[in-house]
């Protein structure tokens, strides 16, 4: 004779289904943030290129968490490399990705002026 809790524990077991496999509506994977991509140009430890590394990453971190990629140049070190980019001052940002490139010169102190600059303002809103 079956006790109600030996019913329970086998249609607990079975699922709703009666013992057959039962299968999950799939659902779409999130989609993929773009990671944004930065070049930084700066001249070693000048004041301004210190002020653009830590505006730089605040803004990162506060608009753009976990996807974004910023590499530092030193055009002291890179002078070829500087001078291939076109750049003719320090501090320099150039957002290599997603397209269009656009540079952005100065200390990076305003985050709202940087992201519209950059066109990416519309990516925070």
């Amino acid at each position: 004779m079956e006790t109600i809790a030996s019913i329970a524990v086998a249609a607990a077991t079975k699922g709703s289904t009666g013992g057959k496999s039962m299968e999950l509506p799939r659902t779409k994977p999130a989609p993929e943030r773009e990671i944004v991509k930065f070049r930084l140009y700066v001249a070693d430890h000048s004041p301004n290129s210190v002020l653009a590394r830590a505006n730089l990453s605040t803004l990162c971190a506060l608009h753009l968490p976990d996807q974004h990629e910023i590499e530092v140049v030193d055009v002291f070190f890179e002078l070829r490399r500087a001078s291939d980019d076109g750049i003719i001052m320090t501090p320099t940002l150039i957002k290599i990705s997603p397209l269009p490139v656009r540079k952005v010169v100065g200390a990076l102190r305003h985050a709202e002026s940087v992201m519209a600059e950059l066109g990416l303002a519309t990516a925070t809103a």
